[in-house]
């Protein structure tokens, strides 16, 4: 008796780029093809993550016909957003077959500082709080740097995690010693790629007025009569220091010969 094997006739979607992921950034655009080499190919279309079709050929997302005509259609994206996210499938009529194609589209959303102030301030003798606002899908590990050296933040210590956003840092008493360049770092990770990003943050500390260290102090001045000499007064202070002169214990105007 003669066997005879009745294999299912090879009809297949072609997607170009054949990838099965694609991951692209909020604000991206890209196409993907679907056609078919079939010798019979019929309602070949699209559909969404929300399984309706895509029918328009003018809207952000739309389709277009392929270039070898009723055999493919091309779904193009404008201005990737968040919601695009998910799974899209290509599926015709090929040779009496139904077949289908899908790809999975993955939305990152890029790291972004916008509302992070690019110069902050400690209060002397005071805990303060360095602000780092990093956004980004997925969402950012954030890590600290002080002069390019990495910071060990723990609870208790000199520079701790805020426990309101575990990526601003609690300056513990704050002293002059702690102004400089911060950096805040942010980094992205998934399954197939990673992205880095850093923000540059100058730090000042509000003290109070003391003498610059680097004066010679004069406790006295000479001058002879109807001379002249010059007074004088440095000191260093943040924010900047206005500065009075009394004589007797009362106030010397600038317009006045003293």
């Amino acid at each position: 008796m003669e066997n005879k094997s009745h294999s299912k006739p090879e009809s297949l979607l072609t997607l170009s780029p054949s990838e099965t992921t694609h991951m692209k950034f909020v604000g991206d655009g890209f196409f993907v093809a679907c056609e078919s080499n079939g010798k019979n190919v019929q309602r070949v279309m699209w559909t969404g993550p929300d399984g309706n079709p895509i029918t328009t050929y003018r809207a952000r997302i739309h389709i277009e016909d392929g270039s070898s005509g009723h055999r493919g259609v091309d779904i193009f994206f404008r201005n990737i957003t968040m919601k695009d996210r998910g799974k899209y499938t290509c599926s015709a009529n090929v040779d009496g077959n139904e077949v289908e194609a899908s790809f999975e589209l993955v939305i990152f959303k890029p790291i972004d500082f916008s509302d992070t102030p690019p110069e902050q301030y400690l209060e002397e003798g005071r805990d303060s709080t360095l602000i780092c606002n990093v956004h980004g899908e997925p969402v950012p590990n954030v890590s600290w740097k002080r002069n390019r050296n990495t910071l060990k933040l723990s609870a208790g210590k000199k520079f701790s995690s805020h426990p309101e956003n575990p990526n601003w840092v609690v300056v513990r008493n704050a002293t002059l010693e702690d102004k400089g360049q911060y950096i805040c770092t942010a980094i992205q990770l998934s399954q197939k790629t990673s992205t880095l990003k850093t923000f540059e943050i100058k730090v000042k500390v509000h003290h109070k007025p003391f003498p610059n260290p680097s004066s010679n102090h004069i406790n006295e001045s000479y001058s002879y009569i109807t001379g002249v000499v010059n007074l004088t007064c440095e000191a260093l202070a943040e924010p900047q220091a206005n500065f009075t002169w009394l004589k007797d214990d009362n106030i010397v105007n600038s317009t006045e010969n003293v």
